[in-house]
């Protein structure tokens, strides 16, 4: 990804220079030089090089946000503050002072807003982090009307997706409008709500165990203090989550599955 990002902003570097290069020439009747042209250039771009990468982090990070109010009030931050910090530093790289910024500040609030917008599209579309439910089987099919069971699930971490499969999920905790999937000490974002998740995963060994926990009942290793006011389960990596009062006695029927049998039950 770091690779493709530099070589992307060196074919910048380059057409922005070549720009100034024909506009000096043919717009200006000037010979700029090449030098000159390349020192313009690297000013021009400079910001935005340092600038994207925490743009494009800042704006997953806004997208977790749970409410559509709180995602729209990150993105705006984001990009105010990428106009503030960017005029800056243009106006500190070309020394001018603040008349000669607040005239700069005509032409570069409307391109940095411009700049903005077309990343943050971009990596929502990229990043698919604001997509729909989307559940898949090994050949990467949506679930189809027939009701076949889902085996795998399109997830995200960070900005990468990847598919990982159902039975390598040990533990599906609530975390506003996703769910955090724990698998081989991994954490992936997953769009649902933890009530949408566990009616497609409830025939599959999962089993909810508190208003914000749904664990693979082959991961459980025990089950404790059912008789008492604060049971729990803990999970064959020593995890431990209490377990809702609503929900105890999801715990005592499993008793009578033979899915349970590797579990110790108290």
């Amino acid at each position: 990804m770091f690779a493709k990002y530099l070589c992307t902003s060196a074919c910048a570097f380059i057409v922005l220079t070549l720009y100034c290069v024909m506009h000096s020439a043919v717009v200006q009747d000037s010979d700029f030089g090449l030098f000159l042209s390349l020192r313009w250039s690297f000013d021009v771009l400079i910001f935005w090089f340092l600038a994207v990468p925490v743009l494009t982090q800042g704006i997953i990070k806004a997208t977790l946000f749970g409410r559509t109010a709180a995602r729209l009030t990150g993105y705006s931050v984001i990009g105010c503050l990428t106009v503030i910090f960017g005029l800056a530093a243009q106006s500190f790289i070309w020394d001018l002072d603040l008349e000669s910024t607040l005239k700069l500040a005509f032409h570069f609030i409307p391109v940095a807003l411009l700049i903005y917008a077309s990343l943050l599209s971009f990596t929502l579309f990229n990043t698919n982090v604001d997509k729909k439910l989307s559940i898949t089987k090994p050949d990467g099919q949506k679930k189809t009307s027939s009701g076949a069971p889902i085996q795998s699930l399109l997830v995200t971490k960070g900005n990468r997706e990847q598919v990982i499969g159902i039975n390598d999920i040990s533990l599906i905790s609530s975390a506003g409008n996703y769910v955090e999937l724990s698998l081989a000490g991994e954490k992936y974002l997953y769009r649902s709500t933890l009530k949408s998740i566990f009616s497609v995963l409830e025939d599959q060994g999962f089993i909810q165990i508190h208003r914000k926990y749904i664990v693979q009942v082959k991961c459980i290793d025990s089950v404790s203090g059912l008789g008492s006011q604060s049971p729990g389960v803990t999970l064959i990596d020593g995890t431990f989550l209490p377990v809702g009062k609503r929900f105890k006695q999801r715990l005592v029927r499993m008793r009578k599955l033979d899915i349970t049998q590797q579990a110790h039950i108290e």
